[in-house]
């Protein structure tokens, strides 16, 4: 069995995996992973556009307001759960390798 992710994933606000597939399933015999997705987008089509409006309403009303990392690491909800970012900007900072 072949999958194709497709899921959007970013902290727990915008996780789409409920309207999204994380992968389209195929047969062994279908190893046309492109067709297999756009079968599914064709059947899924109106599931899938509503994720995208809820998502850009997340972006626009939450994400896009944020004027520091600390603020989108909150609104993205990456403060909490079990993969938490403990302190966004000593984070960033390692993230990016900058220096002191």
């Amino acid at each position: 069995m072949l999958g194709c992710s497709v899921g959007v994933e970013v902290g727990h606000h915008l996780t789409l995996s409920s309207s999204l597939p994380q992968s389209v399933e195929t047969t062994d015999q279908d190893t046309d992973w492109s067709s297999a997705l756009a079968t599914y987008i064709r059947h899924n089509d109106q599931a899938m556009l509503e994720a995208a409006d809820k998502m850009l309403e997340l972006f626009e009303s939450d994400l896009l307001l944020s004027t520091s990392f600390g603020e989108f690491a909150d609104a993205a909800d990456l403060l909490r759960g079990p993969a938490a970012i403990a302190d966004p900007d000593t984070f960033l900072k390692d993230a990016l390798r900058l220096p002191d």
